[in-house]
């Protein structure tokens, strides 16, 4: 029996390979590969799924699956940001600014034969409703924003 997932994302991604950190000395061309990569993958699924950018604001997830412990160590999350959200720029989403709700992991796994990542954007209804696991994290802030003692 299949389980339900707990976010339904309205566009998926998955592929292997490693998103290129702008601080691991890669070069322009690495990037360009990458991207070219990338946006074949998204614009095929578009193109397959009958699917179009949202004007409305996103949530963005996005994981990297580390075959070796030695890559993993070494790859930071906040390098790979960036050129993921310009290549879905246009293409899932039509700005940028629509991104409301980022998060990004990285994982390992001994099983694991091979680098792969996953991207996963959820339309959000309205500018107001920024997602549930922004809300958890929004509440843990005030929470512990709360807890700080100012004299």
């Amino acid at each position: 029996m299949a389980s339900t997932p707990l976010v339904s994302f309205n566009f998926k991604f998955v592929q292997f390979g490693i998103i290129p950190s702008s601080r691991k000395g890669n070069t322009k061309e690495s990037f360009v590969k990458f991207q070219d990569s990338l946006k074949e993958l998204v614009d095929n699924t578009i193109k397959q799924e009958g699917l179009k950018a949202t004007e409305g604001n996103v949530f963005v997830f996005i994981a990297q699956f580390f075959s070796s412990e030695s890559e993993y160590k070494t790859r930071d999350v906040d390098n790979m940001i960036s050129s993921i959200l310009n290549t879905l720029s246009g293409r899932c989403y039509v700005d940028d600014g629509q991104v409301t709700s980022l998060l990004i992991a990285k994982e390992t796994g001994v099983k694991l034969r091979e680098n792969f990542y996953f991207i996963g954007i959820k339309f959000l209804g309205s500018k107001t409703e920024p997602g549930i696991l922004q809300k958890a994290g929004l509440y843990e802030a005030w929470s512990l924003y709360k807890t700080l003692n100012r004299s």
